[in-house]
């Protein structure tokens, strides 16, 4: 797009600027509890597939949803003891 109306410029900033926090999120999330879901998405960019959360609220969903191995076994071990 050459010439690019304000509103469409407008547009284009505000959705850089949601992506920007969206991806400052991710990085200032806990490394050690969801290192897994940042190197997944980092690998992912890498072969040109953009799965990165596009806002905070994305980000945040996604966070909270994720399971890490740890989380994963303790789960698996409680409920083999009840």
């Amino acid at each position: 797009m050459t010439n690019p109306t304000d509103k469409q410029l407008s547009n284009a900033k505000e959705k850089a600027v949601e992506e920007f926090f969206a991806i400052l999120f991710i990085y200032l999330a806990d490394r050690q509890k969801y290192r897994n879901a940042i190197e997944d998405m980092e690998n992912e960019m890498l072969q040109k597939k953009d799965h990165f959360p596009k806002d905070v609220s994305d980000v945040s969903g996604l966070l909270d949803g994720w399971k890490t191995t740890m989380e994963a076994g303790l789960s698996l071990l409680k409920q083999t003891m009840a």
